[in-house]
């Protein structure tokens, strides 16, 4: 009886740990790209490190605003990411960040053989921006990322 007390607490403790280990630690991949028209115009390259659709729901500029526009922009073939104030350049495809769900297995960080992810987040305001907030869902927790701009 005291063999199977001892199984049911290390079992417990293992399940609660792999749970802190998959809610806790933030999946979501942000990198600063560049930045266009006066530091106004900033792309965030983006990528999901865990084994779960990400889904952003919420861009926000100096940490509490709402940005002018922000868009997931697709990168298709290497191509790279077009930076725009109009969204609507040939060739180049933009989505409402809130309409994408950001795939597993598309961050980059410390993997040399890993491609660049195929997600930017394009954010467009009327002032420089100087950080760039995604707020994201991530197994039905909400976590918070923020890039400072250089």
């Amino acid at each position: 009886m005291k063999k199977k007390k001892i199984f049911i607490i290390i079992t417990v403790m293992g399940v609660l740990l792999a749970l802190y280990l998959v809610l806790v630690q933030p999946k979501l991949e942000a990198e600063y790209s560049f930045a266009g028209y006066d530091g106004k115009v900033v792309i965030l390259t983006i990528g999901n490190r865990g084994f779960q659709d990400i889904h952003i729901r919420d861009v926000l500029v100096n940490i509490v605003d709402k940005p002018e526009t922000a868009k997931i922009q697709l990168q298709q073939e290497q191509e790279g990411f077009a930076i725009t104030e109009t969204f609507d350049d040939p060739g180049y495809t933009f989505a409402d960040y809130d309409a994408v769900a950001i795939e597993p297995g598309t961050a980059s960080k410390g993997d040399v053989e890993n491609l660049p992810s195929p997600y930017g987040l394009t954010v467009k305001d009327s002032t420089a921006i100087p950080s760039v907030t995604i707020v994201y869902e991530y197994l039905g927790k909400e976590f918070k990322e923020t890039v400072i701009i250089d």
